[in-house]
């Protein structure tokens, strides 16, 4: 898909990122164009999925810290 809008040598792959003495793995990396994601299998209710949306969101926001890029 990233080949597709452009992006021919993007390279994805985990990733795990330090940020303020803590780890962060991340499912689903690629750096240049900055991609971000979160592999979950099963969700057993609304609940647990509003948790994995926030975890998506704080490794977002962790990434661009670190990258500088939005």
């Amino acid at each position: 898909m990233l080949e597709d809008l452009g992006y021919p040598e993007a390279r994805v792959g985990r990733r795990t990122l330090l940020f303020k003495g803590k780890l962060y793995e991340i499912n689903v990396f690629c750096e240049d164009p900055l991609v971000i994601g979160e592999v979950t299998l099963h969700l057993r209710d609304v609940e647990e999925a509003k948790k994995e949306v926030d975890k998506l969101i704080k490794r977002i926001e962790i990434a661009e810290v670190i990258t500088g890029k939005t």
